[in-house]
């Protein structure tokens, strides 16, 4: 006898899910043929004795609490749109036979650390039905699913931007400004005039003002007013990473969740994806700037 080859029921993905009415419509085109394939199933199987009522429905949670439940994803979309509402929750469900055959998937926006935001299950009483739906369903996932960059940004990057920002801000603040006395500015104006005497070979010297200025520069006097004399300089470094730490801040404060993005939540749905681009390019933008600014520094200084 041959054993059956594993195929596991639940799947779950990681989020965030940028999700609106494209990605929705497949999904609905795919719980379709998915319905059909549950119920060929059923019909390679007539030794089934217990068999339910066939059940094919999607129903959508909004932010106020109330459902909704229709045949179809189109329906809720139609209705969403309709009423203008929020879509928190979305779970759609088809059986056959019994619930050894029958496919369920969940998508929730409104998780907390228990729960997961994408979840499917299949169970169906032919095995090579069940491969072909699998395989319908993880190629709509894959298709369909936020790119790694944008899932390790939302998941894991952003907590160790804020952890690095919030000590380079605070670095960078505390040393923002520093004082600055005008003794070595006194010690180096010393210097030049000594060496002033010493390029004037032809010219007599005033003994006692040299002598002076060489006592002067042999016990380092500095004037009690020259010391207690300091000036505030800005550090330009200091200001530089401030500013970048707090660009790159602002732009981590947006953390792309799962959304359903249709009626209200459409022009959320477009913010993300507007984001995304931004961070993208305009990150990639700033660390280019910052690197060639840096560059060009450097060889004007060489």
């Amino acid at each position: 006898m041959k054993g059956r080859f594993y195929i596991p029921e639940v799947n779950q993905v990681t989020g965030p899910w940028l999700l609106s009415y494209e990605n929705l419509k497949d999904l609905d085109n795919l719980f379709s043929e998915i319905d059909l394939q549950l119920q060929k199933a059923l019909e390679k199987t007539p030794e089934l004795k217990i068999k339910e009522e066939p059940q094919k429905y999607a129903i959508v949670t909004f932010v106020d609490g109330h459902t909704y439940r229709t045949e179809n994803i189109k329906g809720i979309i139609n209705y969403v749109d309709t009423h203008s509402s929020s879509p928190t929750e979305l779970n759609i469900r088809t059986l056959h036979g019994n619930t050894e055959n029958e496919f369920n998937l969940i998508i929730n926006s409104n998780t907390n650390k228990e729960e997961v935001d994408f979840e499917y299950r299949i169970r169906c009483l032919d095995e090579n039905i069940q491969q072909e739906i699998k395989t319908s369903i993880d190629k709509w996932v894959r298709e369909n699913k936020a790119s790694t960059p944008l899932r390790t940004w939302s998941n894991f990057l952003v907590y160790l931007i804020w952890f690095i920002s919030f000590f380079s801000i605070l670095i960078s603040w505390s040393n923002l400004t520093y004082t600055s006395s005008k003794v070595d500015a006194y010690k180096s104006e010393l210097k030049n005039k000594a060496q002033k005497i010493i390029e004037q070979k032809n010219q007599k010297l005033n003994i006692d003002s040299t002598l002076f200025l060489l006592l002067k520069l042999q016990s380092d006097y500095v004037p009690d007013n020259i010391k207690a004399e300091t000036t505030i300089v800005y550090d330009k470094g200091a200001r530089k990473i401030l500013i970048i730490s707090l660009i790159i801040l602002f732009i981590s404060l947006v953390r792309p969740k799962t959304i359903i993005g249709i009626g209200k939540k459409y022009s959320k749905f477009k913010f993300y994806k507007a984001w995304w681009k931004l961070v993208v390019v305009g990150g990639t933008s700033l660390l280019v700037t910052s690197l060639l600014a840096d560059g060009i520094g450097h060889f004007i200084s060489w």
